[in-house]
Parts: structure tokens; sequence; C-alpha cells
């Protein structure tokens, strides 16, 4: 099984550095990046390292960690983005290696891997038709994940979004390839164009 190989005692490992090179003597570390700014941690190549190989890397700091193997790829992508935690919080990862590439493990932990936000449109949405999808870039989201998205604020007020016995605009979220999407449509008997008002969401697997 995956991790199988997870030494007794786990060894802590603090950086506070610019773009933390993570390497082979790493093994077996939980590694926390604290940092403010956005960094770009690299690991090495999967093959140097070798089969079963292991480490977690965590973010307890404001700014994203964008992990990079050399060469390899990290859960089927090019990079993994960790997005900012706390020492009480932090956000973290363990990867292992193939051989040839970096796959993820969560040992039973639930990790986020995108959020951000997303600006619905404010273009007319003619009756039972559905307007434009709005895409969203989300590094790292496939498209076997669920997609998790609130307002920004309360929509109770806002056109298109009011809840009448007319009826009111209906969102499909939906993931794609390092995408999320979210379509608005109407079923209502009218047109309606809404008002600006923005999601909030994440992903997490």
């Amino acid at each position: 099984a995956c991790g199988s190989a997870a030494p007794i005692t786990a060894v802590p490992d603090v950086r506070t550095g610019t773009n933390s090179p993570i390497v082979a003597g790493d093994r077996g570390k939980i590694i926390y990046l604290d940092n403010a700014s956005a960094q770009t941690p690299t690991l090495p190549t999967a093959a140097s390292v070798g089969n079963g190989w292991f480490v977690s890397v965590c973010n307890i700091n404001a700014g994203l960690q964008t992990l990079t193997p050399t060469t390899s790829t990290i859960g089927g992508n090019a990079n993994l983005p960790i997005f900012p935690g706390t020492p009480a919080n932090p956000t973290c990862f363990s990867t292992e290696s193939d051989g040839s590439n970096y796959r993820l493990f969560t040992s039973g932990n639930v990790y986020l891997i995108a959020k951000g936000t997303s600006a619905l449109g404010t273009s007319a949405i003619s009756s039972a038709t559905c307007a434009t999808v709005v895409t969203t870039s989300a590094p790292g989201v496939v498209t076997g994940d669920v997609v998790t998205a609130g307002w920004n604020g309360d929509p109770t007020g806002v056109t298109g979004y009011v809840p009448l016995t007319s009826g009111a605009l209906t969102i499909y979220p939906y993931p794609s390839a390092n995408n999320v999407n979210f379509k608005v449509c109407n079923y209502t008997t009218g047109s309606i164009t809404p008002g600006a008002i923005t999601l909030n969401w994440q992903v997490t697997r």
C-alpha cells in the first residue's frame, strides 16, 4: 500500500529559505515550509531517488508553495500548488516516487487541491438557456474531483438570485483538467439579466 514504508518516527524539518530544494536525503521527513512569499520548492527526479522514496511537505505560512519535481510529474501534473496554512492548521501533502514520477497519497486525510473565486456573468440569459460557462484556472484539479462553491455575499438581493415565485437562476459547478467551471441556467419563462456576484470555491480530495 502507498506509504507502507513510512518510518516509525517522522523527522520534522522547518524551512524558511527561498525555493527550498528537497533532496534524496530528505526521505521520510515532514518538511514545513515557512515563508510568507510565493515559492517554488523542488523535488529531485523520481528516477534518481527510486521506487518507494517518500516525503511529506506542509505549508505553514502565507506564501503559495508550488512543489515542482525535476523532469518528473507529481499526481499526474508538472507541479503541485500547496496553499497557505498555519502552524496550527498546515496544508500538507505526502508524495511517493514510483521510480518514474511522484504519486500522492492521503493516508486518510483530506487535502486542499485548489481554491479561488469566480465572478459570474451579467449578460441576459434567455428562458430555457444557459449562459456561457465561467471557467477559472485550478491547477491540480481532475475530472473526478467535486467542486464546492458558495457565495461571497448575500445573493438574495442580487437580480437573478432573488427568491421569487417565478423562479431564479440555477448554477451548475463542474471540474475539468486544471479548471473549475460554473454554468448559470435560466429555467424561468422569461429572460433574466443577472446582477454581479462572485463565488468562492474549493476542491478537496
